[in-house]
């Protein structure tokens, strides 16, 4: 549990940390072949699916005025979405993602109308990009392609590590500068999920 002494960066960082960790449990268990790429990506839609219930809860209660409705229904257009059946096909999939990824913008694209520096704003937006990230590495089991090796892996992820210390200073910068607009930083999670996605994905 987050504690409250935490500042706005520690926690942005602490996020892209997990989803790091997070990456590398899926790249293993994709490795591994344990489970079928089909059910994999229904287990990650599921879940998204309920932090997402987390996170429509949380916004609602920090947005008390009208403009909360349109974010409240940008959430729930992208949980129909996520609820749809089982994909078991490469066409299936893609066309789910597709469907996906055009409510994940309208969310995102909601949120920024109502642009507030509110650390819930930032919770989404990591957990936006970290789905992003995974069905990225799931595309690629599905599309037969090889998860990078495990001496590439290390390598990259130190590379990770690395690029999110100079975030980590980029971002502290901001926070002193811009106390109200969540914009500031987008850019910043946006960054550093590229980078994440380069030790994860070919």
């Amino acid at each position: 549990m987050e504690t409250t002494d935490k500042t706005f960066t520690d926690r942005i960082i602490n996020g892209l940390k997990n989803a790091a960790t997070e990456l590398e449990e899926l790249r293993v268990q994709m490795t591994l072949g344990k489970a079928e790429v089909k059910d994999i990506f229904e287990d990650l839609k599921k879940k998204f699916n309920g932090r997402l219930n987390e996170l429509k809860s949380e916004y609602a209660k920090i947005k008390t005025n009208e403009n909360v409705l349109p974010v409240i229904n940008a959430f729930e257009h992208l949980q129909v979405q996520l609820a749809l059946g089982m994909a078991e096909t490469r066409e299936l999939f893609e066309d789910q993602i597709a469907k996906i990824r055009k409510e994940l913008n309208a969310l995102e694209t909601e949120l920024k109308k109502h642009d507030l520096l509110h650390f819930h704003a930032a919770e989404i937006q990591l957990e936006i990009e970290k789905f992003k990230a995974k069905v990225e590495l799931i595309s690629l089991k599905f599309k037969l392609k090889k998860i990078i090796t495990e001496y590439d892996f290390q390598q990259k992820k130190d590379e990770f590590l690395h690029e999110m210390d100079k975030l980590k200073v980029k971002i502290l910068g901001k926070e002193n500068q811009a106390k109200e607009k969540w914009s500031s930083f987008k850019k910043e999670i946006e960054e550093a999920y590229t980078h994440l996605k380069k030790a994860f994905v070919h």
